[in-house]
């Protein structure tokens, strides 16, 4: 077994600390911030990249997504709890997005649509639809 270890004399323990810069320490503070709200957002971005393609092959569960990412499926629900999101909301917005491009560039059935979606049935797919766009399929496709 291989050891690290940072060696230092006891009576550093005792030394005060240097004074702190309220500028200096503010600017970091900030910059810090910054970098992780990037890193949020990057990792949802990484999920919902990974479900297009997952919804499509049928693999769109949390675990199988969560395996992708060799995580375990509960660090998943944390991680995207911590980016302010969870991962039904966006498995929702990718169905939507999905199902807005299939309708808008294909002529491709509703009830396809609602079946390759894995939506049990095309009225199922049909609700889901209304409460994300306000109108149903077939007439969002129409207006679109």
């Amino acid at each position: 077994m291989n050891e690290n270890a940072l060696v230092f004399s006891a009576d550093w323990l005792s030394r005060p600390l240097p004074p702190v810069e309220p500028q200096l320490s503010r600017l970091l503070r900030d910059m810090v911030e910054e970098l992780e709200a990037q890193q949020e957002d990057a990792f949802v971005e990484q999920v919902r990249g990974i479900l297009r393609t997952a919804l499509l092959a049928d693999r769109g569960s949390a675990h199988e997504v969560a395996t992708f990412l060799s995580m375990h499926s509960r660090t998943l629900h944390r991680h995207l709890a911590a980016c302010g999101t969870n991962f039904r909301t966006l498995v929702d917005e990718t169905r939507y997005e999905i199902a807005r491009q299939m309708l808008e560039g294909t002529d491709a059935d509703v009830g396809d649509i609602a079946s390759l979606l894995d939506y049990a049935d095309t009225s199922a797919f049909a609700r889901a639809f209304r409460r994300w766009s306000g109108t149903p399929p077939s007439r969002w496709r129409e207006r679109n």
